[in-house]
């Protein structure tokens, strides 16, 4: 992956010595502008909790897109929260289910269970079948067992 040496140079500086910020964050951009999805993910985190950078939610999320359209798990799966939620984007359960998905084929198991929840639900447009939901939920390595509980 591109600016990967960078990026694992950023964590280990920021694990080592939390200081060091101002080059960690130096060398977080640095290995962004290279396309490095790890490191776009890590600052929309900074921009998003308002650690380290002042909050911004709005630049976070634009952050989660450029990653996600990179098929980066972790940035499916928050950005499709932000969509289920309607957090600075607006509610849209269905494009929810569209990153859900993105995520879970990307090996995200958070993301694995979201879709599993919106096939049990019947969620985003998605019609509801608990045996495609119970195939997800077992996918995932877990089941939920306040869903699979029920006998439908």
């Amino acid at each position: 992956m591109k600016g990967e040496k960078i990026y694992k140079k950023a964590l280990a500086l920021a694990y080592k010595s939390p200081e060091e910020l101002k080059s960690t964050y130096d060398l977080l951009e640095k290995a962004m502008k290279l396309g490095n999805a790890d490191a776009i993910v890590a600052i929309s985190s900074w921009y998003w909790f308002g650690k380290y950078l002042k909050m911004n939610r709005r630049k976070a999320v634009k952050l989660l897109r450029i990653a996600a359209k990179e098929n980066h798990r972790e940035a499916c799966y928050r950005l499709a929260t932000c969509y289920e939620d309607g957090e600075v984007i607006k509610k849209n359960e269905a494009k929810a289910f569209k990153w859900y998905l993105r995520g879970a084929l990307a090996g995200d198991k958070s993301s694995i269970q979201e879709i599993g929840r919106f096939y049990w639900h019947g969620l985003g447009g998605v019609k509801s079948n608990k045996s495609v939901a119970r195939i997800w939920f077992d996918f995932g390595g877990e089941y939920q067992d306040d869903y699979i509980s029920d006998t439908n």
